[in-house]
């Protein structure tokens, strides 16, 4: 349908206001799907500075309809309830649809309650509503991660080749329980072999990233038993994980016939998830 007229006078809506030879809108101006149409008149100035007649006016005009981000769409996660840092949960994005293909998709989780049952300094502290990357932009909807104790929210972001984004969330929470006789040096051992694997050859920097948080989170609520090396082990493979995934940003190039812009700004985008994951995960490990 057709937008709301807008107001180019109003500094909310536009920089640059409507005399002006060029038109610069604010970011959310215009309703995603909806149909504008702008009007460009020139009036000429005689020497004198009055304005010329209205029948040496010049005018000109254009329409387009506004990128709407997908639709349709839901996440859900299996299972719902697991034990910490041994339960693998998956979450898929699911049913999105949209014209401007391919979609990729990003998976989060966010604490939305600590356990009650957390030692030490609660494995909620600090935590809540703060979203943590599983799974960077890609075009797989699935990811799978280990979770610390507590109950989570994950999240799904959707976007299309344009770059317009959808976000949903899992309806309900995932809860994730302390094993009845603690986390146990067998599984931080697990978790960290888990995490060197995917720091080698191909590097999974997400991956790495979640594991290290998850564990780090178990540690600093008094889940699993602490370890100064492992929490050293961790800053390694974050650092070497690291590494690895700025070169494989760096060497991205755009397939064969292939548009250039939109593979810089998918690398561009990976990046920042990668960081932004790397960033969570640091912070875990160092909180001690």
């Amino acid at each position: 349908g057709a937008g709301a007229p807008l107001a180019l006078e109003d500094p909310a809506v536009t920089s640059t206001g409507a005399g002006s030879p060029s038109l610069v809108l604010r970011p959310g101006a215009l309703v995603p799907g909806a149909a504008y149409a702008f009007e460009l008149r020139v009036q000429p100035v005689l020497r004198s500075g009055r304005p010329g007649p209205e029948d040496a006016w010049a005018e000109a005009s254009g329409a387009f309809r506004v990128n709407a981000p997908p639709e349709g769409g839901r996440v859900g996660v299996e299972p719902a309830t697991g034990v910490a840092l041994r339960t693998r949960f998956v979450a898929r994005a699911e049913g999105w649809r949209d014209e401007d293909l391919p979609l990729t998709y990003a998976l989060s989780y966010r604490l939305a309650r600590p356990p009650a049952v957390a030692k030490g300094t609660g494995a909620g502290s600090g935590r809540e509503g703060r979203s943590t990357l599983f799974q960077e932009a890609g075009p797989s909807p699935e990811g799978r991660t280990l979770l610390a104790a507590g109950d989570y929210v994950v999240t799904a972001r959707v976007s299309d080749a344009l770059g317009a984004t959808a976000r949903a969330d899992a309806s309900g929470t995932v809860r994730v329980v302390v094993p009845p006789k603690g986390v146990s040096g067998a599984d931080v051992a697990r978790v960290l072999a888990e995490a060197t694997e995917a720091a080698g050859p191909g590097a999974r920097a997400s991956e790495v990233s979640t594991l290290c948080s998850a564990l780090a989170s178990a540690l600093n609520a008094g889940e699993a038993p602490d370890s100064r090396s492992a929490r050293r082990q961790m800053l390694q493979l974050l650092d070497r994980s690291a590494d690895a995934d700025d070169d494989a940003v760096s060497a991205t190039a755009p397939p064969a016939g292939g548009d250039a812009k939109a593979a810089v700004k998918a690398a561009e985008g990976k990046r920042r998830d990668s960081v932004a994951g790397r960033a969570a995960a640091l912070g875990e490990v160092t909180a001690r």
